[in-house]
Order: structure tokens, then C-alpha cells, then sequence
């Protein structure tokens, strides 16, 4: 019979390979049309992804926990292809260069802190730099629903079935860093879980009207 730690493992690579092919109609649909990307955050979005799976991969190599490296040295691959169709059908380069330049800054620093540091420095680095770009992944969504806050307009069932996935993503992650554990792991996923939940609420609100508040410490729907 597997052992948790394999079917945590299992669950938490499934749901991050799903999550990974999210984008992917999208980016080849640009490819073939040709399309432009009027949104400076997407590309933005897509290389601070980049970094995040180039960070979490050291960081794997660093703990040798195979489900970690394995599912973002793949993760590597598709958001390095996202980050290209974006880049180069973006309506922005000219202020998308000093990202790209920086992206290209962290890795020759990963790649140098990989050959001077102690394995402890680098554990401590890695996991910090993956904490920090895991969160700035996390948060991105809310920029979104940020706009229909203004707008005031229905959410469409893209943002809904992300938001889904996403949560499936960091509640998988949040037990394989408990069975391992490891705070860098369980902390930013602990966080996305709670901006997933916050993003449903928000679709749930504005796409059917539902609210819900606390009424003598239970929770009520309101129509």
C-alpha cells in the first residue's frame, strides 16, 4: 500500500501539471494568430512565474525531494514557453526588457550561489527567493478581481475554474510540506489556499449574489 507522503506527492504533481496546462490554449491560440497582448502584467506574470519554478527546483535539489524538483523542472519548461509567446507578442518590450534583464541577473546569481555557498546558505536563499516569487504568483489573481470590484461586471468561469485548481494546487502542497516538514513549503501554500478561498467568495458574490457572514459563530448564506 503507498505510503501518504506518495499519495500527497502524487496529488500535489497532478493538480501543479493541470495548473500548468491552464494557460496553454491561450498561449498557442497567440502563437497562431498572432495576436497582441496589450497587457503589460501578463508577460510580467509570466516571468516572476519563470522564477518561481527555477527557485522552487533549486530548492528541490537542495531537500532532494523528487515530487518538488521534478514537477517545477517541468514547471520550468511551460512557463519558459508562456514567458516567450508573451514576450514576443507583447505590446510592451521596450518596458519589458529590464524584467527579462533581471530574470537573466537571478539566474546567473542561482547559478553562482550553487557553486560558492555551503548547502545550508543555499537552502536558506532558495527557500526565501521561492517564498517570495511563490507569493507574488499567488497574488496576482486579486489584480483581477480587483477590476471587477471596479466594474462591477460579472467574473467569467475562467477566474472560477483557476481559482479552483488553484486551491487544489496550494492544499496539496500544504500537506506534502507538513509530511516533509518544511515551512517554506507549507507557508506560501497555507497563503495561496486563503487568497483562493477569498477569490471564490468574490465570484460566488458578484457572478450569483451569494454573501456570507458570521451569525452566533455559524456560517449563514445570504441570498
Amino acid at each position: 500500500m503507498p505510503s501518504f507522503k506518495i499519495i500527497v506527492s502524487f496529488s500535489a504533481g497532478f493538480f501543479t501539471f493541470v495548473e500548468l496546462l491552464t494557460p496553454l490554449p491561450e498561449a498557442l491560440n497567440t502563437s497562431k494568430t498572432k495576436n497582441l497582448i496589450l497587457k503589460i502584467e501578463r508577460p510580467i506574470i509570466e516571468f516572476v512565474m519563470l522564477l518561481s519554478n527555477i527557485t522552487w527546483f533549486l530548492y528541490g535539489l537542495t531537500q532532494k525531494e523528487v515530487a518538488l524538483t521534478l514537477m517545477h523542472f517541468i514547471g520550468i519548461f511551460f512557463s519558459a514557453y508562456y514567458s516567450s509567446i508573451s514576450f514576443n507578442h507583447s505590446t510592451h518590450k521596450n518596458e519589458l526588457k529590464f524584467p527579462f534583464r533581471f530574470i537573466g541577473v537571478m539566474i546567473s546569481l542561482a547559478l553562482l550561489g550553487s557553486v560558492i555557498f555551503s548547502i545550508q546558505t543555499k537552502e536558506l536563499l532558495y527557500g526565501i527567493f521561492a517564498v517570495i516569487f511563490d507569493l507574488a504568483i499567488q497574488i496576482t489573481p486579486l489584480y483581477q478581481f480587483r477590476r471587477i470590484f471596479q466594474t462591477k461586471n460579472n467574473p467569467n468561469q475562467i477566474l472560477f475554474f483557476a481559482s479552483i485548481i488553484s486551491f487544489c494546487v496550494n492544499f496539496s502542497w500544504i500537506f506534502y510540506g507538513i509530511v516533509i516538514s518544511d515551512i517554506f513549503v507549507t507557508i506560501p501554500s497555507s497563503i495561496g489556499a486563503f487568497l483562493n478561498l477569498i477569490q471564490l467568495y468574490i465570484y460566488l458574490h458578484f457572478r450569483f449574489g451569494i454573501r456570507f457572514r458570521l451569525n452566533n459563530s455559524s456560517l449563514t448564506e445570504i441570498l
